[in-house]
């Protein structure tokens, strides 16, 4: 089957889409792979992620911290707490830091800037936040302070899918692909992305949602496999269609193969997702796939099986701090890569120092 030029055709991407053929998706692997080596090189970016809060006023149907979960305790990091694996970040030589929690109304957006101020002060890090939907004054102030990316995935282009899997959702589809507009036009460095094998989705929505993210005009095309919810966590799947889109590693490699060649120059992680309810580790995979990112879990361990937004065993046991930069790095040695890393001196900051600073 050919790929290129007509890889952005519907017909094409749904052939794909429902490719089975080893050797036909070998080639698609190939090309995505020349694709990425020729725009990004070998090098591998490592953005050390933190998640600092579980609180969220939304009901998302996927999610294991949405709002109607009584189950789990919430919690909020301290400053202290955040600080020290701030400079865990830093340390392990990682060039972004990514704070992400749940979409929570009662965070601070004073303290948030004052926060991103003093990572840029003291870090030779770029800050990507991922905190849900805010407000244009907000989201001004906080790239005013110096913040760099913002990830806010859409997860489905199906304004009808998007609806049934977001009940609590007051503004709709559109206000979520207007704030991505407005983190656009403010100049942030902008990720969406998508679940594969959402209840409800088809082939034809996987299609237009491959073709929706190239339309935006994204930096950042995040995509991660769908991960039923334990039963412990309360969870509106919506209904199962007969053209039901697997929540499999391969389709979920297929679209980042796929995406990679419709969007050369974009940032695409090999999400945590692939490593949930595998047999094996497959974000390793997508790195030959198209993928260029991998997002090290700097979160207190104690705090993680708390912000369970779907179960993953691995993901509670994994190795953290620098003892996974570590592993990384030797995984990827292995696989003739290499992760880029800052090599420059840290600022020893303390959460005293913050303090001081007015935080």
């Amino acid at each position: 089957m050919p790929i290129h030029p007509f890889i952005h055709r519907p017909d094409t991407l749904m052939r794909w889409t429902q490719e089975t053929d080893p050797q036909q998706l070998q080639s698609l692997w190939n090309i995505a792979d020349k694709v990425r080596r020729d725009t990004h090189g070998s090098g591998v970016h490592l953005r050390g992620i933190i998640e600092f809060s579980n609180r969220c006023i939304r009901c998302c149907s996927y999610c294991g911290i949405n709002a109607e979960n009584d189950r789990i305790n919430r919690y909020v990091i301290s400053a202290k707490a955040l600080l020290i694996n701030i400079k865990s970040i830093a340390q392990a030589g990682c060039q972004t830091v990514v704070l992400q929690s749940g979409e929570d109304p009662d965070l601070d957006e004073a303290w948030m800037a004052d926060l991103i101020r003093f990572i840029k002060n003291n870090y030779n890090m770029a800050v990507t936040l991922s905190l849900g939907e805010k407000s244009p004054s907000t989201l001004e102030k906080w790239k005013q302070a110096g913040a760099d990316r913002y990830l806010l995935k859409i997860e489905t282009s199906n304004p009808e899918l998007f609806r049934q899997h977001h009940p609590s959702g007051k503004q709709g589809f559109e206000h979520r692909i207007n704030m991505l507009r407005t983190l656009q036009s403010l100049g942030y460095e902008t990720g969406s992305g998508t679940i594969i094998g959402l209840p409800g989705q088809t082939f034809i929505d996987l299609v237009h949602d491959l073709q929706f993210l190239k339309d935006l005009g994204l930096d950042m095309i995040a995509m991660g496999p769908y991960q039923p919810l334990k039963k412990s966590a309360p969870c509106r799947d919506g209904n199962h269609t007969q053209n039901q889109v697997p929540n499999s590693a391969l389709l979920t490699h297929i679209c980042i193969a796929l995406a990679r060649v419709m969007n050369p120059s974009v940032h695409i992680p090999a999400t945590a997702a692939l490593a949930a309810d595998q047999q094996r580790d497959t974000r390793w995979s997508s790195l030959s796939r198209g993928a260029n990112v991998i997002m090290p879990n700097f979160t207190p361990q104690k705090y993680r099986e708390m912000y369970a937004i779907y179960p993953s065993d691995l993901r509670n046991n994994a190795l953290r701090g620098e003892d996974l930069v570590q592993n990384i790095k030797e995984h990827l040695m292995e696989m003739d890569r290499y992760a880029i890393l800052n090599h420059s001196e840290t600022v020893p900051a303390t959460a005293d120092e913050f303090a001081s600073a007015g935080a």
